[in-house]
């Protein structure tokens, strides 16, 4: 039980000293993915999947009735639907995913057999896990993903010792990893490793067929969260473009030497860190297991971290955080496993752990800071949006979904304030250029700022008063837009595009 409370004890701890603040008082900042995901989510809670879109430059996802942006559906169909029973607030996504954690926490202390020292080595590996501790405190998916991968522990604990998993389990563990992979398709590298413990082949050569088929299936996932997911932009994500074999190898060997130079130096300290370790964890299994015991579980550790440090570094990108979020299940995982072990050798690999997370107490110290906008927030300049929106935005489920979704120019795209939108309306951001120029834009509403022209990553724009209630925005010879102004706010102004085939009020 103490287990299971620790990383809910430590946050609350831990937010009280940096921030006067608890968990409760979260609202989704940070990073604009948080607040996209905070938004997504309400928007199910609010209508399904009737809600705006949530799109870059207005390119929805191919399967027509999924409204929700590039990284899928499942997050926000998931946190949605637990919102329709406990209600939605800016809080509640970190507050699920405490208690997913707890509750996982509980489960892994039930399954797990472990001696005094594997339970002394456990908690201290947790209680240091500085990933769990900076990110469950946010509306990012990590959270989630870090409670999935306490739920495998325990079974994959068991298959590496031989244990007999009853049927139940085995159903449970593939569930969980489609399940993940849906939402990360980063998950879909686990599955060849998976299938073949699952098998019980007992070498490599048997292990090869379930070993293949566990390839397929990641495959398949990565396809299917394709389709459900919108584009990124004018493109996909590179990773499912080079999932699907679509890119050359000139242009994989270009990302990874980009992403080789960044590893050393992207991002802060803690990040850097947590890297390093992974990639040491990486490399020294992978050594022991060609000499020493547990040879299977050695390997399994080293191709857990091996292959998502390797798809990060060919198909997507180290620094800003974008590794550290992705890495922070696997390593997870890898730390529990490597603590829970009956050998020697893992158990030393987890005292490695320990040590080097106890080593990045200080960079964790400053890292931490950097959650202050989720917490000590402007409430009053949420709330002056908020009346803005509510009285120029209206939702109105019987509508066009294109009818219910803003356009948002300016970056970050996805500010704090949005929270204060109407439930159900979506935000596209625009990126632009677009394919065919000019393009005509499909969403009834547009937030923009046209006097802070250093904002722009779209060019430089020109604003021209047409009429009292009608401006026109041009940007080079690619963008015209016809708005009515709607309301002033913090963030630039809300306009209705006339271009929409939407009815006025």
């Amino acid at each position: 039980m103490a287990l299971a409370a620790l990383p809910a004890l430590e946050t609350s701890v831990l937010l009280a000293a940096f921030f006067g603040r608890t968990l409760l008082d979260h609202t989704p900042a940070i990073v604009n993915d948080a607040v996209d995901y905070w938004l997504e989510a309400r928007a199910f809670t609010r209508a399904g999947f009737e809600g705006g879109y949530f799109t870059i430059d207005e390119r929805p996802a191919p399967v027509s009735f999924v409204h929700f942006g590039s990284h899928g559906p499942l997050f926000p169909m998931l946190h949605g639907a637990l919102g329709r029973v406990l209600g939605w607030h800016p809080c509640s996504i970190p507050v699920f995913h405490v208690g997913f954690v707890t509750a996982a926490l509980l489960f892994f202390a039930r399954r797990t057999p472990l001696d005094r020292r594997g339970r002394a080595l456990t908690v201290l590996c947790l209680g240091s896990f500085w990933p769990l501790l900076f990110l469950l405190p946010t509306s990012l998916q990590e959270g989630l993903h870090m409670a999935l991968a306490i739920l495998l522990a325990p079974a994959f604990r068991a298959l590496l010792d031989g244990d007999p998993l009853p049927r139940a389990m085995r159903a449970c563990v593939l569930a969980i990893l489609v399940l993940a992979s849906l939402i990360r398709p980063s998950w879909a590298l686990l599955l060849p490793a998976a299938f073949g413990l699952l098998s019980g082949a007992t070498s490599w050569r048997r292990g090869v067929v379930p070993a293949t088929a566990g390839l397929l299936v990641g495959a398949g996932l990565v396809a299917l969260f394709a389709g459900t997911a919108a584009p990124f932009g004018r493109e996909e994500f590179f990773f499912v473009k080079a999932a699907r074999l679509q890119e050359t190898v000139s242009a994989l060997a270009a990302r990874a030497a980009l992403n080789a130079r960044r590893f050393i130096q992207a991002g802060m300290a803690l990040e850097i860190r947590s890297r390093f370790l992974a990639l040491a964890l990486a490399l020294s299994s992978a050594g022991l297991a060609l000499r020493a015991r547990p040879r299977r579980e050695l390997a399994f550790q080293a191709y857990n971290l091996g292959s998502i440090l390797l798809a990060t570094l060919f198909t997507y990108s180290f620094g800003r955080w974008a590794d550290y979020r992705v890495l922070s299940a696997p390593l997870l995982l890898t730390t529990l496993l490597l603590a829970g072990s009956r050998a020697t050798v893992p158990r030393r690999l987890a005292v490695l752990v320990l040590l080097a997370q106890l080593a990045s107490l200080g960079s964790f110290i400053a890292g931490f800071p950097g959650l202050r906008g989720s917490f000590r927030y402007d409430a009053g300049r949420i709330d002056v949006f908020g009346q803005a929106a509510r009285g120029a935005v209206v939702f109105d489920a019987g509508q066009d979904p294109w009818c219910n979704t803003l356009v948002s120019v300016n970056p970050p795209y996805f500010h704090p304030e949005m929270v204060g939108l109407p439930p159900g309306i979506g935000v596209t951001m625009l990126f632009g250029p677009p394919a065919v120029s000019p393009p005509r834009l499909r969403s009834q509403y547009v937030l923009l700022d046209a006097e802070h022209p250093e904002r722009w990553s779209l060019g430089q724009p020109t604003l021209t008063r047409i009429t009292p209630g009608r401006v026109r925005i041009t940007v080079a010879d690619w963008l015209s837009l016809d708005l009515a102004p709607l309301a002033s706010t913090p963030i630039g102004t809300l306009y209705r595009n006339l271009d929409a085939s939407c009815p006025g009020r």
